[in-house]
């Protein structure tokens, strides 16, 4: 499955992701995040870390978590770690990957988080991969799902690894048609652009 997008016979949303969506969006943004900030000295060295054994996916774990107020338990019962790092090499390379496998054995490395797990995976590929959180999240059912109960994100926080898992891949593939109709509009969006405007969108404005 390339990029580990989900089944086109998904049944698209009705809401329409486009540019002027992305402007709306972005004309509510908060503060932005600081220069000096932690984010801003950390991800290009997170991003350069090699992908070679065992201790190298240790160090992208403990990197996600710097940008998260826990520290992660590692669940490493059962975990195929030369799955994950074949996979992973496979996604920074932009090969063909099996996405299902990769954030099931990911996600109980990083406290059955799919956040921790959607970080470690952005700092492997930040092109193809979309961060996922609770303040992102927030926004997208609220201003974009709204009614549409089937489009919402749901379960990430659930005891089931793979009710974690189906969501998360559902969000991805709105993010890439929602890229797709802002370049149709000749507007080059990157998948960070789109996360950005849903992260920093403020509700009070």
């Amino acid at each position: 499955m390339c990029n580990g997008f989900v089944n086109e016979n998904t049944e698209r949303t009705k809401i329409k992701l486009d540019y002027n969506l992305y402007e709306k969006l972005n004309s509510k943004k908060r503060k932005g995040i600081s220069k000096d900030s932690w984010f801003d000295e950390s991800i290009i060295i997170f991003q350069n870390q090699r992908l070679e054994s065992k201790d190298d996916l240790i160090k992208l774990i403990a990197f996600a978590y710097s940008w998260m107020p826990t520290i992660p338990s590692f669940n490493k019962e059962d975990i195929d770690f030369e799955c994950i790092l074949e996979n992973l090499k496979k996604l920074k390379k932009n090969e063909d990957f099996d996405i299902q496998a990769l954030p099931k054995n990911l996600i109980p490395l990083t406290n059955y988080s799919i956040v921790g797990a959607s970080k470690v995976l952005f700092f492997v590929n930040p092109i193809t991969i979309p961060i996922i959180d609770s303040r992102l999240i927030s926004c997208w059912n609220e201003q974009i799902a709204n009614k549409e109960n089937n489009f919402k994100i749901r379960n990430i926080d659930s005891d089931n690894c793979d009710k974690k898992i189906e969501p998360y891949l559902g969000y991805w593939k709105n993010l890439k048609h929602w890229q797709e109709n802002c370049l149709t509009e000749n507007k080059i969006i990157s998948m960070r652009d789109l996360e950005i405007v849903l992260y920093n969108y403020n509700s009070v404005v």
